[in-house]
């Protein structure tokens, strides 16, 4: 009863300037529809002329008017004419007209449709559209949703004036909460056909109360579609949990005629038209929500609605299903979806990736329990603070360390307790059976709908080979990768690998883990970084993975289960930047290894740049095992006997969060500080970047600058200015003018992209209003030379450590809100 009074009130008040018409005006009255024919094609009158000079003005086309376009307009005048006198004359009439521009829209050529859907909208049928779309009749309300979406897609302009109809938008949105199905169905292909413009996009945004609609229906579409393929809902670690049987969830899909009331459906207000949809309308229905969400609010996110729990929950229900489905249905299975298409759409790429994106986006802003643990990340080194501090001081970036930890206190019990009890081959299916893609992300990157824009295509995507999961043996001093045909990587495949002989390397576990992303989180905080990555590495007996290698990050070793043993050698280069990969040219001597037998809780940390192999030891009996009717000849996989499986948190210590960042952040700093009291041009700007590479230069050569800048905001001791003086010392002696215009004009300064991120001025490397060239002019080169080093002495005279700290305080929180959103988003796709 109360949806009815709604409706009469919003027919009021949209419908009033349609009734408004001048009948006299109009041809006399039609009185049923076989006249309709003759009445309109009949009809010699041509438009008037304000419609030829609206018609001129939205035209996408260019040259003189055509006949196609004189037709159209004559088309259109009459139809909407006609259409405006059956109002008051039957619903029968007004239906058959409608069904007749619907006919005349989908018939007409590629050249005709533009044409007459322009002349539509100058004639005013968009006025009309409310009317029609809210009409008592669903067959009128049908038809005209569909003649919408046909014209949204049109030709932009035309999609332009209906975006800007806000009475037309209203009206979908209506129809969203009080339509039948097959109304609400061609509603939502409107609104989605809305969307192709930003226009569009942000129009809908401002309608009240669609996004709501919106997330109540997907929601509800989300726990229908659940109920059709029956998972049990408890952890994927939880052996008692209900298992889908394949068979009969393909027959409960492929049943058309099933209706969702058929299923213990969740009652919601106004969606109980819902309920007699089949299971292919509501996988349209619900294809058709989830692309108008991910289009309209990619941009703006949805944090502030109150359905997003609710949604989330029901989306995040329904992803675990089809993951699981995923996983019980092997490659020859999938041909039988030709005949259960159904089935196929539920498993196919398209809806996957749709459903990963909303989830993603939902719980980007949604709190997540994966805050920083610093005190377990402590534990990683002891119990005690004191050990801490001497960890610190004696082999933080210096030298590797083997720390003995207590399990009843190590920081892994958590996670431990989801993997214990499992055989190395019963690891791997739960495992590998339950992740999906993680693509990567641009590290100076800190606008999420960048990121997310980026990442869309590969959302929801099976594990891909070499970026998720790695399998890997080194066999005669040479790394081999385990060969697979395709480009995703399954349970199957890992075991395969693994009883032959490969290492199985699981890679950013922190966005697949709770628990290991609220320790990463804490290490991250203790060691005055971003984040902390994460891979697991489950190795066969008597095997090793990868060849003798260094790493760019300071890593971790936590050993979980077995054991391992590690030679650690010098390092070839102290220090090195991240992601300044170099290949090893020379056998390493094997005399200057440092051996380090890892046990079940131990942890090993190994400095950046420290070349270090590992291996497990030799089985001692070779069985056959039966895997899914193959037999397998391995070394004993039921049991953890001369296996290995350890986590390895790598510290990645970005260029903002070395001490040399800290330095181009007291550069930037106190440039701004200058230009507030000073007028400075082109010449100061030009000295500031070259400054810029000077210093780089300079953390080039001094390992020193490289080091990880572990401050924060509270800890500005007395050592740790007076390491920031005599690193500025250092650069007023080798920050050399003539090394840096060479190494400006050689590898340019993407890599201080960084600093636009900074709280201190504006400052983008991309928008440099200068020309590199004028750098070959000697007369100029003189004067910037004059200016660089009276620049320099004065920064290293003025530059303040406080004022730096705090500038680096803000980057750091700004760079961990985004990745901890990100972090959240692939947290719940796990």
């Amino acid at each position: 009863m109360e949806a009815v009074v709604v409706k009469e009130q919003l027919e009021k008040e949209l419908l009033q300037p349609c009734m408004d018409v001048d009948n006299s005006s109009l041809e006399s009255p039609i009185q049923d529809s076989s006249k309709l024919n003759v009445s309109i094609s009949s009809s010699s009158s041509s438009p008037p002329a304000f419609l030829n000079h609206k018609k001129r003005k939205h035209s996408t086309r260019s040259g003189n008017v055509t006949a196609v376009d004189i037709d159209s307009y004559k088309y259109a005048y009459d139809i909407v004419s006609a259409l405006q006198l059956s109002f008051v004359q039957s619903d029968r009439l007004l239906l058959t007209l409608v069904r007749r521009l619907l006919s005349r829209l989908n018939s007409s050529s590629d050249s005709a449709s533009p044409a007459l859907a322009e002349a539509l909208c100058a004639s005013g049928f968009l006025k009309l559209l409310p009317q029609l779309l809210l009409h008592s009749s669903s067959n009128v309300a049908k038809k005209s949703a569909e003649a919408l979406s046909l014209l949204a897609i049109s030709s932009y302009e035309v999609n332009c004036q209906v975006a800007t109809e806000e009475k037309i938008l209203v009206a979908l949105a209506h129809l969203l909460s009080t339509a039948e199905s097959d109304v609400l169905l061609v509603a939502m292909h409107g609104i989605l056909n809305v969307t192709t413009t930003a226009l569009g996009c942000t129009s809908l945004r401002e309608v009240a109360g669609l996004p709501e609609q919106l997330l109540r229906l997907v929601s509800f579409l989300a726990s229908s579609l659940h109920g059709f393929v029956q998972p049990g809902d408890k952890d994927i670690f939880d052996n008692s949990r209900k298992c889908v049987d394949s068979e009969e969830s393909i027959r409960a899909t492929e049943t058309v005629t099933e209706k969702l009331s058929d299923h213990q459906m969740p009652r919601e207000e106004n969606l109980d038209s819902l309920l007699h949809l089949t299971s292919d309308e509501a996988i349209d229905l619900f294809d058709l929500v989830l692309c108008t969400l991910n289009t309209v609010f990619l941009d703006v996110g949805l944090l502030h609605l109150s359905g997003v729990p609710h949604a989330l929950v029901s989306l995040q229900r329904l992803w675990n299903s089809i993951k699981q489905l995923h996983s019980q249905f092997d490659e020859a299975f999938f041909n039988i979806t030709n005949h259960w298409p159904t089935l196929g759409f539920i498993l196919a790429p398209r809806l996957r990736s749709q459903l990963a994106k909303l989830i993603m986006l939902l719980a980007m802003e949604a709190r997540v329990d994966a805050e920083a643990n610093s005190m377990d990340a402590r534990k990683l080194f002891s119990k005690e603070l004191c050990s801490m501090d001497h960890f610190f001081q004696k082999h933080w970036e210096l030298s590797p360390a083997q720390m003995t930890i207590a399990p009843e206190i190590n920081a892994l019990s958590r996670f431990f307790e989801k993997i214990a009890g499992y055989s190395p081959v019963g690891l791997l299916e739960r495992l590998v059976d339950t992740v999906t893609a993680c693509p990567p992300a641009v590290a100076d990157e800190l606008d999420l709908t960048i990121l997310l824009k980026d990442m869309e295509h590969d959302l929801g995507c099976l594990p891909v080979y070499n970026q998720d999961i790695r399998l890997l043996k080194c066999k005669g001093g040479v790394e081999v990768s385990y060969p697979i045909s395709t480009s995703s990587v399954s349970s199957k495949d890992c075991i395969q690998a693994y009883i032959s002989g490969y290492t199985v390397v699981l890679r950013g576990l922190q966005f697949r883990f709770p628990e290991i992303c609220a320790l990463s989180n804490g290490l991250a905080a203790e060691l005055g970084q971003v984040t902390v990555g994460a891979n697991l590495y489950l190795t066969p007996p008597g095997s090793q993975g990868l060849r003798v290698h260094f790493d760019d990050h300071c890593v971790f070793v936590c050993q979980l289960r077995g054991r391992k043993g590690w030679d650690v050698y010098p390092p070839l280069e102290q220090l090195p930047r991240l992601y300044s990969f170099k290949t090893l040219s020379t056998e390493v001597t094997k005399d200057y290894a440092t051996h380090f037998d890892l046990q079940e809780w131990d942890t090993l940390y190994i400095p950046r740049g420290f070349l270090h192999e590992a291996r497990t030891e030799c089985p001692e009996q070779t069985i056959e095992v039966q895997i899914d009717r193959h037999v397998y000849p391995t070394s004993n996989p039921s049991e953890w006997h001369g296996a290995s499986l350890h986590v390895s948190f790598g510290v990645e210590v970005e260029p903002p969060f070395e001490w040399e960042g800290l330095l181009h952040m007291a550069l930037r700093s106190w440039c701004h500080r200058s230009r507030q009291h000073t007028m400075l041009g082109k010449m100061h700007e030009i000295c500031e970047i070259l400054l810029h590479v000077a210093i780089r230069n300079v953390g080039n050569s001094c390992h020193l600058l490289r080091k990880a800048c572990m401050l924060r905001s509270s800890q500005m001791d007395a050592d740790a200015e007076c390491l920031f003086h005599v690193m500025l010392k250092e650069v007023g002696v080798s920050a050399d003018f003539q090394s840096a215009i060479q190494a400006f004009q050689k590898v340019g300064v993407t890599w201080l992209d960084w600093v636009r991120h900074l709280s201190v001025g504006h400052f983008d490397i991309n928008e440099l209003g200068w020309d590199c060239d004028m750098l070959s002019k000697s007369d100029i080169v003189t004067q910037l030379e004059d200016a660089f080093l009276k620049m320099r002495g004065t920064f290293i005279l003025e530059a303040s450590f406080i004022e730096s700290v705090k500038v680096r305080a803000v980057l750091l929180n700004k760079y961990r809100k985004s990745r901890q959103k990100l972090m959240n988003g692939l947290l719940a796709l796990h």
